[in-house]
């Protein structure tokens, strides 16, 4: 087992790279549907499954199938990763900023 700096080092190259080698534009393979689109959305606000799905009229694994379904076109591995994607991608609106006065 890695120690917690064994492990940080280790991932914060892999990162960088990740993050250079990602494109600034959706892969094209990525097409979301308009309903992957509306769940990304929410999921962006962050909103849990129930949530999305109440807000949606649609079941809870209804929502879980296009989440999952999100995450493999988007090749990421979780809510934080579809979020951020989303937003370096513009596949959701950016939120205003925390201490900006609206």
């Amino acid at each position: 087992m890695l120690s917690l700096a064994e492990a940080a080092a280790e991932a914060v190259p892999w990162l960088r790279r990740r993050a250079e080698t990602e494109s600034d534009a959706v892969r094209d393979d990525a097409v979301l549907t308009t309903r992957e689109r509306e769940v990304l959305e929410l999921l962006a606000d962050g909103l849990t499954n129930k949530e999305i799905a109440a807000r949606l009229h649609i079941t809870t694994k209804t929502t879980m199938h296009h989440t999952g379904s999100i995450y493999r076109k988007l090749d990421v591995r979780g809510r934080a990763e579809a979020t951020a994607y989303a937003f370096r991608h513009g596949l959701v609106s950016r939120p205003p900023d925390v201490g900006a006065v609206v």
